[in-house]
Formats: structure tokens, C-alpha cells, sequence
């Protein structure tokens, strides 16, 4: 201040003090308000009357009594300015005169009124927010001058700013206020307005919103952009804790999307109102919100016209209702005054002296209690200062508070959790955190804890979160887990980055950062990997391209990169998918090693419950969007709790065999229900499924082989798809069915016996590698194939597919296929397929992949799209520039081109024979052309590439009710692969090949998948080492070993009356039933003469040509 503080005259009292600042103007009315506030900070206010007289100096309304509430004010100001903890207590029952003076008619008192107001905000302590906030508030009335209501709303924003987690709790009451203030018509009030909620709703403290915040305010000022503040908000995906602060922020904004009456916008702002309720971790935080959303919900629920939308809107009342319930059940503890008071006269009995001062702190530590704020700092600042000024004993003030801390704690009722480790080792990690994966809560406020040398496994149902909490953990996403520098953690996930795979094994490993920040050279990486089984002479070599590498050798290769580290935690990710028998043993070995003797912490997740049973130390449950501890193995656990193990993925076996026995009991013949439930206990000796669980395919494949198949031998699919996805849903505790397309007649194929692809000879060799990975593969392909391919680990099982397939081309041998002839491969790591569309929706994707009249996938394939270099042949003189028509003559293929040099229209027709022996990339673009005509023929004419289209297309894979248009990041792993599948079928093929497809799917959706491919009209080719899905699935084996591939069919697992009701040939039967033939395909069913015949009886498709050379030569002889 400008002018000096005096000493205070001991002769005069506080009246006295106070009569003079009243009589003064100017610098003397400021001196003695200066004195007067020295006098008070000397002596304090208990007693005394001078707060009582400057109230009614406030209250004067008197013409000539502006200089009096003047003074008032400047003594208000004054004694703020210098409080003390005591004379804080007694002067906020001024604030309220205070804020209406602003509004005063003589100048002189606004501006002394406005000092004051300033000098309160400063004073104030954050935790006496209850006490000042409803001042506040009463003050922001519309009864109220504009001045009296901004300054209400300025000193509101300075509280905020001062104490913004005491702030927080206030929201869900000022709320209505500030939005009426916000389209207040003075334009002062909703200046104010908008700063002052800008800092508010900072206050909230919630990551997820804390960006389209400003949005709030916009909406609020503006009705008109309800709908795109909506749509923000329906984007983000909430994974904090929601308090009530942040349903308060958003409830204006839920309102006025309700009161719209859009049937769009209802289910959006229903679906904001689902998703934030399930993350409020009290539902007792809830009820203040319901009153004001829960109507408008209701309504919604019953006047929305659009059926989907409508149940969204259902659901999100129904969840409403059930946290409505809990809340009510468990009400929140709010402390009681009485009580409070007791605790602190008890605990500082001299503070009792100052009723005043004892109701101040009683609100003050009320307010920490409702709000949960235990931390003894916030405590500290809210009554140790208080006691001191009493007279208590700083030490002894600390101590008081901590036991009104503690009694206040007990009273609230809050206890913290157990912990159920008690062991002596070493914690590794303990926090608390919420995970989310797209706009899906995993996990919600829980804990993670785990300790030194124990071997966890993850358990839950599939999508619940296991690999995306693991990989969150690697890349340091976890809220609270340890820094990397305390512990080391290595991620090894169960595929390959696609951009490194061209890498050699020893390059892969040495082009990672952390590697080269570690020194690590060569001949440490080479070693490393010769440990795990790379050497020279195995089916895997240090300097293979990671590209040849099968899963399993990929598995190793990520298990050997870890090793190169110094590692405190090591997360492993379905493990043992692609590991035959011996390379699991190895693992389980491994493991074991690293916790007994490094005491690494190894955590796992595995669908292998043999695997887990042999390794695992401890197991952590998903349940209810927590982790669950329980300290034993996979044996006891599984023991112990039966009722968790039966809901895990590839276990539950009854539910198949029940739904087997129910299907075919429908059909009225009992005897197909006893086969359906026999084959489960056929699964092992001793009647029961193998310990895995793993029988579940078989009885699945039962119930929709004998259900689902008619007298002719087609699949009953129309019923499947005539149902609504809720239907589906419902049907079968959840089971989805899927449908696949009906891929139509093949041109000159009348048999489903008859050979559409043969190998004959065929060897293959990588570049890197020093032998060939195949030397003699023969085999070939039906339309009633169900071929399941097997072998050792790097026997080459996946470069047969791939080659069969059209991925790589043969090295030598021969390889024919109808030209006509549509496949679809998905490939061991499908979900490559959709990396490069994950922020686009099923329907866009599909849409991008197949706009351009043939699958993007299959242009891919390097026997298809061309090199730099020739693209360089194809553009220089006489090169073929593209390939435009296709004619079959006397058996035989010609195919028009498009040469450069040449004028328009003016192309060359020549026959396959003479392509083959051109520059090999003229032969892509053959293969490039025969694609599209296949796509052509799969009903691109007829089924064009729309949204309608693929939205039917997406329906019957499960892909509906809004997933279809959201985006592919926010998919669950089984929803994803779903997707994948419908891709890979919306060209209607005749041959599917799967690469280990029983990998990452839960048990309805295999058992879909497997019910699916027993109906499909088509051929089927499947690498798996799923026991019971191939012989759910198969009738033929192909072993491939040495180089080699040897073929035998075998006795689908089904139901005799499955076959007897097929209208197939005997020799169809006879070469499904027989068992253990050993013969080559090449002996089977059909001819080297099937090619010829398949060409000679193809209809040509060319376009009509014209000019010179247009049409190819004719063949003399008679058809």
C-alpha cells in the first residue's frame, strides 16, 4: 500500500479504529483502515464487535451514506489484506455484502467494493470453498445487477484458479448458473461468463475431454452446434475415472442433444451416457446427474423411430437403472458437522474458544471429506494454521490434525484393499490404472502387481485385453508402472513386423535402436540365435530372410532377440501358436530357467492350458474390467475354479456338445444326437476332451453338419442369414453364426470331384537359403477338398500355400489351374491385411480394397505386380503395356496386348505357350488381367461395390448394428478377424486357404468359422495344428516333410448319417472314409488330362477385336 502501516494505538478500540476510517476520505481513510487492520492482526476479532458494525455500514442506504459503505469497503479490503487465520474465519460473512456493492450507485463504492472483492480471493484458502462457492452462487442470480453477477463470476474464477480440486466438486451446482449466465443478454455477464467456465471446467481434471472442452462452451453460448459438439464427444474414448465434475461438465451438452429429438443424435448422446457411466468408480457420484438425464433418456427410449438406435438408447437407460441402483444401495458417507466439530474440539481444545473458527474449520474439513481428499498436506493447510493462531503448539496442531484426518477417514467409510500377495519377494510393480482399446473400457481403476521371479499367466475371454495390457506395459503406456530405467521390460509378440521381413534373422536383430544402444554385435546376435536352434543345418539359418521363416521360427527368432537384453520382465504373446510339439517342450524348459535362476518375471498370455498348466506360477484373471490375483498355478486354479475356467476361450466343450445334440435332435432322428455328443468323448481315450479343452470344434462342426445340411448335400445357410444380429446373438448363449457366399459354377467343371489345380514336381527355393525348401511337391485340388496341411516347423507348409495360392511363384516342376478358378488366401498374421486401414470403417475398407475391379491384397503378390524394373521393360520400345483380352481357341489360351510404340486399337494377340517364353513381366500382367475377369465373374456386374452391398456382405460375418461404419482401430481382435474373413470372401471363391486360422479366435467364432467351412461349396486348404478343427474340417492330409509332400485322406469326424444323406459318388466317399491310404493325390479322383479338358469346355471371354491381328488364327478342326 501507499500508505504506511502505523503502529496500532493501544488506546483505542476496534469501534473506535473503525469510526475513524468512516470519518476520513482519500489517503486519511486508507491509513486508518491500515491501522485498523494492524489493531485486528495484533489482537484478533474473538469478541469483538467490528464485523457486526461493518455490515451495517454496508447495509446503510441512506442518501448521504455512499462515504459510509465507501469506508466499509476500504476497511473490508484492508483487514484481507492483512488477515490472519483467525480474523479469515470471521470476515467471509461479509462477502456476500461485498459482492452486492458492486452494483452500488456511487461510483466511490464500486470501486472500494471491487478492492474487496479482489482482497477476498487472495485471502482465501482453497478448502473453505463451501464456504464462499454458494455465496457465489446466490450472487450469480438474474434477480442480480450485471455488476453484483460479474463480479460473483470473476471472484468464482479466481477460486478456481487458486484451489481447482476443491473447486471440481462444486460443478454439478453451478453448472445451471454459468449456463445461464453464458446467454445472459448483458454482454459484460457473459464475457465473464466464458472465462470463468474456461477455468471451471479445467477444474474437472479428465484427460479424455480435457481437449474439446472449448467446444462445451461454444455449445452452450450457441444451440445451433449441439449436433457436431456431439459427434466430438461421441469420438472420444473414455478410460479415466468419471467423477461427478465430468458428468456435470457434459450434462448441458446431453440435454439439448436429447431435447433435438434426432433419432441419429439420441443415439449418440446415449451412447456418451453409457460409456462415461461405466467408468464412475462411485455410483453414488451418479445420482445428482440422473434426475436431470435419466427423464430425457426415457423419453428417447420410447419416441426414438429408428430400431437400432432405440436400443442403444435401452441399454444405456438399463445400465443408468442398474448404477441408479448400486448408488442407491451404497450412498456416499458425507461427514455430518456435529460430528466433525466433536473430532476437532477434542483433538485442539483451545481452538473451542472461537465458535466462529470452529464452524470455519468444521467446513473446511467437511469439504476434504466429501470430496475424498485424505492427503495430510491438504489437511495440514486447512487446520494447522487455524490452531496455531489459537495458541496450539505447531507439533501438537500436526498431531491433532492427523487425528481428525484418521477420524474422518473412518467415518467415510473408506477402506483400502487388501493386497493377496504376502510373499517376501521383490515387488517389481505396483500401480493402478484404466485401459482402453478404441472406444472399449478393458480395464477400469485397477491394480497391477507383480513380483520378482514368478511366472503369471493372463487369463480371459478373447478381446477382454490381454495382449493390448501387455503391449501398453512395453511401450510404457501404463499410468504408473516403472520407468524402463527401473525395470527392463521386452515385449515378444506373436508376429513379425512386416517392413523388417525382407531383414535376414541376424539383421532383423541388430536393426533394432535398443540393440544398437547396447553394443551388440554380430557374432554375440549369431550365437544368441544358434542357442535357440538357428544353425546351419536346421530348418532355420542365421542369415534366412525373416520373410522364410515359419511362425514357429519366428516365435524363436523374437525369444532370441529378448535373451540379447538385460531384461527384469518378459511378456510373451501366444507363445507356443505356431511351435510344434518339441518346440514347446523347449519353451516350457526356458521359462522355467529364467525365473529359477535369473529371476526374470515372465508374464503370458496362451490359449495352451497344457503349456500354462507345465509353466505358470501364478495366474491373473480379467473379471469385470479388474485383474484378479490368485496365488497358484494353472492346475490348482483350475481346480479351484471351474466356473472361470469354463468361460475361458478353446475350453468350454458342453456348450457344443449340447447344441450338437440339440440340432440333431430338431431334425427328429436321435440317433445323429447321440453320434453328435459321442464325438467329444472320442476325443481321448478315456471319453472325455483332451485337457486343452481343444474338442469344441468337433462337436460345433457336428451341430451344423447334421443341422444345418439337407437331403442334396447344400448348406442351409438361408435361415442363418434371415436372422438379426441380435437374434444370431441370442441364439446359442451368444453364438454368432457366419455365412459364407455360394461361389457358383466354374466354367466346364460339372463334378465337384474334378481336379481345378494341380502341382506336379515342384521345388522352391529362397534366395538367401542354400537348398531348396521343397524338391518334389505333387499334389491337387477339388471343389470338394477339405485339405489340411501339416509338418514340422520350417518344412515349408506355408511356401506350398503360397505358392498355391499365386503369392510366390514355383522354382520348377509344373503347376496348372483353371484359369477361371477364384482364391482367397488369409494369410498365418492376417491382421496385416487391415494395417493400413485402420482409421477407415469394415464398409470403407472393403470399398478401397476391391474399387478397382480386383482384390488390392492379390495385386500385391509378387507374381502379379511388377518390379521398378519392369515397369522400365514394359515402358520402352515394342513392350507390352497391358493386357486387355483373353480368348480360349482349340483348347488353347490367347490373351490381346497392348504394345507401346503402337497406335490406339491397334493390338496384338498371342497365345499363353508364346507368353511364357517373353520377359517374365508380360506373364504377371496376365495373371494381373485373369484376376480382374475373375473378379469380374465373382458378380461385380451384378454386385457392385456399394455400401448397401457390403453392408449385407459384412452382415453375415457379424459385422453390423453400427461396427460396420465405426473404425476398424476400435475393433476387438475377434471382430477383426471376422473382417478379414468377410474381405477375403466378398469375391465369392472357389478355393480358400487359410493359414493356421484356429490362431486368436474365442470358441464362437471357430465354431462359426468351422460351421461355415462344413457347408461352404467350395475347396478348402488349411495349415493348421488344431487336431480337432482339422478333423472337424478335412478329409485329406498333407504331410510335408523332406522336401516332399505325401497325401492321404481320412474319415471326417461326423456323424454316419451326415454322409449317408450326401448325393455325392461312391468314389467321392470312398476316397472321404477310407483311412491311412498313404497314396499321392496324383492317384486320386481324376486325370492329367482334367487341364485340357477344363480349357477345351472354357467359354472364351475376350472382347471383340478389332483391325489388324485382332482376332487369333482359327482352329480348322470341329468342336
Amino acid at each position: 500500500p501507499t500508505v504506511p502501516w502505523p503502529r496500532p494505538a493501544r488506546s483505542m478500540s476496534h469501534s473506535d479504529l473503525f469510526k475513524k476510517v468512516t470519518a476520513g476520505d482519500g489517503d486519511a481513510r486508507q491509513a486508518a483502515a491500515n491501522e485498523l487492520a494492524a489493531a485486528v492482526k495484533a489482537s484478533g476479532l474473538k469478541g469483538s464487535p467490528l464485523v457486526g458494525e461493518i455490515k451495517a455500514a454496508m447495509e446503510a442506504q441512506g442518501k448521504k451514506d455512499g462515504p459510509t459503505r465507501a469506508a466499509a469497503m476500504v476497511a473490508t479490503a484492508a483487514l484481507c489484506k492483512e488477515h490472519t487465520p483467525t480474523t479469515e474465519a470471521h470476515l467471509a460473512a461479509l462477502l456476500g455484502e461485498v459482492l452486492n456493492s458492486l452494483s452500488d450507485k456511487v461510483k466511490e463504492v464500486q470501486v472500494a467494493a471491487d478492492a474487496a472483492v479482489k482482497a477476498y480471493a487472495e485471502m482465501a484458502n482453497g478448502a473453505a470453498l463451501n464456504v464462499l462457492v454458494p455465496v457465489c452462487l446466490e450472487n450469480m442470480d438474474s434477480t442480480k445487477k450485471w455488476q453484483t453477477v460479474v463480479g460473483a463470476l470473476m471472484l468464482l474464477g479466481e477460486l478456481a484458479d487458486k484451489a481447482p480440486s476443491q473447486m471440481a466438486p462444486h460443478l454439478t451446482d453451478l453448472m445451471p448458473s454459468m449456463t445461464s449466465c453464458l446467454t445472459d443478454l448483458k454482454a459484460q455477464v457473459k464475457e465473464q461468463a466464458q472465462v470463468t467456465m474456461k477455468k471451471l471446467l479445467d477444474t474437472v481434471g479428465n484427460k479424455d475431454i480435457e481437449k474439446v472442452l472449448d467446444d462445451l462452451i461454444v455449445n452452450m453460448m450457441d444451440p445451433t452446434k449441439t449436433e457436431e459438439t456431439v459427434h466430438k464427444y461421441a469420438g472420444i474414448v473414455f478410460v479415466q475415472v468419471v467423477t461427478a465434475a465430468a458428468l456435470a461438465a457434459v450434462t448441458p451438452l446431453l440435454k439439448r442433444g436429447f431435447q433435438e429429438r434426432k433419432d441419429a443424435l439420441s443415439r449418440m448422446c446415449a451412447k456418451i451416457v453409457a460409456n462415461m457411466s461405466k467408468l464412475v468408480e462411485e455410483p453414488a457420484e451418479a445420482l445428482v446427474f440422473m434426475p436431470q438425464i435419466m427423464p430425457l433418456l426415457e423419453k428417447a427410449s420410447e419416441e426414438v423411430s429408428d430400431p437400432e438406435a432405440r436400443g442403444v438408447c435401452e441399454d444405456a437407460l438399463e445400465q443408468m437403472n442398474r448404477i441408479k441402483k448400486k448408488g442407491e444401495e451404497r450412498p456416499l458417507r458425507k461427514a455430518e458437522a456435529d460430528k466433525m466439530k466433536a473430532h476437532i474440539t477434542g483433538a485442539a481444545s483451545k481452538a473451542g474458544d472461537d465458535p466462529v473458527l470452529v464452524d470455519y474449520i468444521c467446513t473446511m474439513c467437511c469439504a476434504l471429506t466429501d470430496s475424498r481428499m485424505f492427503d495430510f498436506d491438504d489437511w495440514e493447510e486447512a487446520t494447522v494454521p487455524y490452531f496455531v493462531a489459537c495458541g496450539v503448539d505447531e507439533a501438537a496442531a500436526k498431531t491433532a490434525t492427523q487425528t481428525i484426518l484418521d477420524a474422518a477417514k473412518n467415518d467415510s467409510g473408506i477402506n483400502d484393499e487388501p493386497v493377496d500377495e504376502d510373499e517376501d519377494a521383490e515387488e517389481l510393480c505396483n500401480c493402478k490404472f484404466t485401459l482402453a482399446y478404441g472406444t472399449k473400457i478393458l480395464l477400469f481403476n485397477t491394480d497391477m502387481r507383480l513380483k520378482r521371479g514368478y511366472r503369471y499367466g493372463l487369463l480371459g475371454k478373447n478381446d477382454c485385453g490381454k495382449t493390448t495390457l501387455m503391449r501398453s506395459v512395453a511401450e510404457g503406456k501404463v499410468e504408473g508402472f516403472p520407468d524402463p530405467s527401473e525395470v527392463r521390460t521386452v515385449f515378444v509378440e506373436a508376429d513379425i513386423m512386416g517392413e523388417k521381413s525382407h531383414l535376414t534373422c541376424v539383421e532383423y536383430v541388430l536393426d533394432d535402436p535398443a540393440i544398437k544402444a547396447a553394443n551388440i554385435n554380430e557374432e554375440m546376435v549369431t550365437a544368441q540365435l544358434n542357442a535357440v536352434g538357428f544353425h546351419e543345418n536346421a530348418a532355420a539359418r542365421p542369415n534366412d530372410a525373416v520373410s522364410t521363416l515359419s511362425g514357429g521360427w519366428r516365435m524363436k527368432l523374437g525369444i532370441a532377440k529378448s535373451e540379447l537384453f538385460s531384461r527384469d520382465l518378459l511378456l510373451l504373446d501366444e507363445p507356443t501358436n505356431h511351435l510344434d510339439h518339441a518346440s514347446v517342450l523347449w519353451l516350457q524348459d526356458y521359462l522355467r530357467s529364467l525365473a529359477d535362476k535369473a529371476g526374470i518375471t515372465v508374464v503370458i498370455v496362451s490359449h495352451d492350458y497344457d503349456f500354462l498348466t507345465e509353466v505358470l506360477t501364478r495366474v491373473i484373471n480379467f473379471h469385470d474390467k479388474k485383474l484378479a490375483y490368485y496365488r497358484c498355478g494353472f492346475g490348482d486354479f483350475q481346480k479351484s475354479n471351474p466356473h472361470i475356467v469354463a468361460g475361458l476361450p478353446h475350453v468350454n466343450k458342453s456348450k457344443f456338445a449340447d447344441a450338437a445334440a440339440e440340432a440333431a435332435a430338431a431334425g427328429g432322428d436321435t440317433s445323429q444326437a447321440t453320434d453328435a455328443t459321442a464325438t467329444i468323448a472320442d476325443e481321448t481315450p478315456n471319453g472325455s476332451a483332451d485337457a486343452n479343452g481343444s474338442a469344441y470344434v468337433t462337436a460345433a462342426t457336428a451341430a451344423a453338419a447334421t443341422a444345418a445340411d439337407g437331403a442334396d448335400g447344400t448348406a442351409a445357410a438361408a435361415p442363418a442369414a434371415a436372422l438379426t444380429i441380435e437374434e444370431r446373438g441370442n441364439a446359442g448363449d451368444g453364438f454368432m453364426p457366419i455365412v459364407f457366399p455360394d461361389p457358383g459354377k466354374l466354367d466346364g467343371i460339372r463334378s465337384r470331384t474334378k481336379t481345378v489345380m494341380k502341382m506336379s514336381g515342384v521345388w522352391f527355393k529362397y534366395p538367401s537359403a542354400e537348398k531348396p525348401q521343397l524338391t518334389n511337391a505333387s499334389c491337387q485340388i477339388t471343389l470338394s477338398s477339405r485339405v489340411a496341411i501339416v509338418g514340422a516347423n520350417g518344412a515349408g507348409k506355408t511356401t506350398l500355400l503360397k505358392m498355391l495360392v499365386g503369392e510366390t511363384d514355383i522354382g520348377g516342376g509344373t503347376f496348372d489351374k483353371h484359369e477361371n478358378l477364384r482364391l482367397s488366401y488369409i494369410a498365418q498374421h492376417s491382421m496385416h491385411h487391415v494395417e493400413d486401414y485402420l482409421d477407415k470403417s469394415p464398409v470403407q475398407y472393403i470399398m478401397m480394397r476391391f474399387q478397382e475391379g480386383m482384390d488390392k491384397e492379390m495385386a500385391k503378390f509378387s507374381t502379379i505386380q511388377l518390379t521398378d524394373d519392369e515397369k522400365a521393360l514394359s515402358a520402352a520400345s515394342m513392350g507390352v503395356v497391358e493386357v486387355i483380352g483373353r480368348a480360349n481357341r482349340g483348347g488353347k489360351l490367347w490373351y490381346e496386348l497392348v504394345i507401346t510404340g503402337r497406335k490406339q486399337g491397334d493390338t496384338k494377340w498371342e497365345p499363353l505357350q508364346f507368353i511364357e517364353k517373353m520377359p517374365p513381366y508380360v506373364l504377371k500382367l496376365v495373371r494381373h488381367y485373369d484376376e480382374k475377369l475373375k473378379a469380374q465373374q465373382s458378380g461385380m456386374e451384378v454386385r457392385p461395390v456399394t455400401t448397401v452391398e457390403i453392408k449385407k456382405h459384412l452382415y453375415d460375418f457379424g459385422i453390423a448394428n453400427g461396427l460396420e461404419d465405426s473404425k476398424i482401430k476400435r475393433m476387438s481382435g475377434g471382430q477383426k478377424c471376422r473382417l478379414v474373413l468377410a474381405a477375403a470372401l466378398w469375391s465369392m471363391p472357389h478355393i480358400i486357404a487359410l493359414d493356421e486360422p484356429t490362431n486368436y479366435l474365442d470358441n464362437d467364432t471357430l465354431a462359426a468359422l468351422t460351421a461355415a467351412l462344413n457347408g461352404y461349396k467350395g475347396g478348402v486348404i488349411a495349415i493348421s495344428h488344431n487336431a480337432p478343427f482339422v478333423d472337424a474340417v478335412c478329409n485329406e492330409r498333407w504331410t510335408v516333410a523332406n522336401g516332399e509332400v505325401m497325401c492321404e485322406s481320412f474319415k471326417v469326424k461326423r456323424s454316419k448319417e451326415y454322409f449317408d444323406k450326401k448325393k455325392g459318388s461312391q468314389t467321392d466317399l470312398a476316397s472321404m472314409q477310407s483311412a491311412d491310404s498313404g497314396t499321392n493325390l496324383s492317384s486320386l479322383a481324376g486325370s492329367t488330362n482334367d487341364l485340357a479338358g477344363m480349357e477345351a469346355a472354357a467359354v472364351g471371354d475376350a472382347k471383340k477385336p478389332v483391325g489388324k491381328e485382332k482376332r487369333p488364327p482359327k482352329d480348322k478342326k470341329k468342336k
